[in-house]
């Protein structure tokens, strides 16, 4: 079974036992960092620069530049696609840029247009590996907050990517109790959202 069908099923088995709307979204990433992959371009470019000045060896004049130039570029390539730019990325910033990421899909994706509000985000972004969760006004209220604070504590970060995966699935099976304890599902209750995970860029 394949990771959208296990959360689809997942999702289904929330909703069949309360009133939530769970809408899970996975995302590459929330934010591009082509400010932290510059800096290392920089880097890369100013220190062999003072090398070529310093150096005790000779180096011809009209490759100096060139020399620069290519030493930013594989700066930059190395920060992007070896992942070097981690280093700069501070919690605060990543918490920052996820939390933002998350309650723009929260919008796009319509999961605050439920009838009585009950709509919840599961964010996922797997670049920062992070999971965000965006309650609506409805369903919020109905868990205590420590529980929320104690779920984004317990599988909000991961170390890995199959950590973070992990932690989604786990996630899932931590709703069905709550909320079918605080907001269970009536008689009337329609399914308003798509349980299909949906994979944004």
């Amino acid at each position: 079974m394949s990771l959208a069908e296990e959360i689809e099923n997942q999702v289904e088995a929330v909703e069949a036992v309360s009133s939530a709307e769970v809408v899970v979204c996975l995302q590459n990433t929330s934010e591009n960092y082509t400010d932290l992959d510059l800096i290392w371009a920089s880097l890369f470019a100013l220190l062999t620069l003072a090398y070529k000045i310093w150096s005790p060896h000779v180096f011809d004049p009209n490759w100096i530049l060139i020399n620069v130039v290519f030493a930013g570029f594989c700066g930059f390539a190395t920060s992007r696609w070896v992942g070097l730019r981690r280093l700069l990325m501070s919690s605060e910033r990543v918490s920052k840029a996820v939390k933002r990421a998350a309650y723009a899909q929260f919008h796009a994706r319509g999961v605050h247009q439920t009838r009585e509000r009950t709509g919840i985000l599961v964010f996922v972004s797997r670049y920062e590996r992070r999971i965000a969760l965006v309650p609506d006004s409805g369903i919020e209220p109905r868990l205590s907050q420590q529980l929320w604070l104690g779920w984004a504590e317990k599988f909000g970060s991961a170390s890995s990517e199959r950590e973070l995966l992990e932690n989604l699935k786990s996630q899932m099976e931590a709703f069905q109790g709550p909320f079918r304890r605080q907001s269970p599902r009536r008689d009337d209750d329609i399914d308003e959202l798509s349980n299909q995970m949906v994979e944004a860029l």
